[in-house]
């Protein structure tokens, strides 16, 4: 009798375990970023014009050159896609520029879904459009431009760096007040063929 219980608990429980929604990869995890605007370099040449008596030292923007928040949604890993406010609140920009030269440019894919929880597998292994593909208009629309693919609040897409296309990003665009914006993602390994 002990043995027939096991086997239908057992069974309960695999049955249930298979039904539950399927995500593409690990759990979901936030990144952030800030419209930092200038880096170390620009900031040091507003100082070197100041000296010069170019502009008023007033007008240094010092904030950016201490400030530990920067320009980067930074993932797991050496992952990092630069963004920057487009309209504060409501959109921002995410270049294809790399910013990392082993991991290459990144390329961007559309993704019907509406939630994280809601993307599968086959959804990452979709067509990808990167910095100078003509054809990522088709797929983007209008918010495809030549370095940068505009993004909404709200939106959801997929992302990867060209050399590395076996993990791909699933991003949604979670909140954005005035220049920071805070992104939910899912990473997802794709199997070697």
């Amino acid at each position: 009798m002990f043995f027939v219980l096991v086997i239908a608990v057992t069974f309960l429980v695999v049955v249930n375990f298979l039904s539950l929604p399927r995500t593409a990869g690990g759990g979901i995890r936030d990144a952030w970023a800030v419209d930092t605007r200038l880096t170390s370099a620009q900031v040091l040449t507003q100082v070197g014009e100041a000296v010069g008596g170019k502009r008023p030292p007033s007008t240094i923007r010092w904030r950016d050159l201490f400030s530990s928040a920067d320009c980067y949604l930074r993932f797991v890993g050496p992952a990092a896609i630069e963004w920057s406010v487009k309209k504060a609140g409501l959109s921002g920009y995410l270049y294809l520029n790399s910013t990392d030269v082993k991991r290459g440019a990144w390329e961007f894919a559309p993704c019907q879904r509406l939630e994280l929880t809601e993307v599968t597998l086959a959804d990452a292994q979709g067509e990808f459009y990167g910095k100078g593909n003509l054809n990522g208009t088709n797929a983007f629309g209008q918010n495809w431009r030549t370095n940068v693919l505009v993004v909404q609040l709200g939106d959801l897409l997929l992302a990867r760096q060209a050399k590395q296309p076996k993990t791909v990003y699933a991003l949604k665009v979670a909140d954005q007040k005035g220049d920071k914006v805070h992104v939910r993602y899912l990473e997802i390994k794709l199997p070697s063929q």
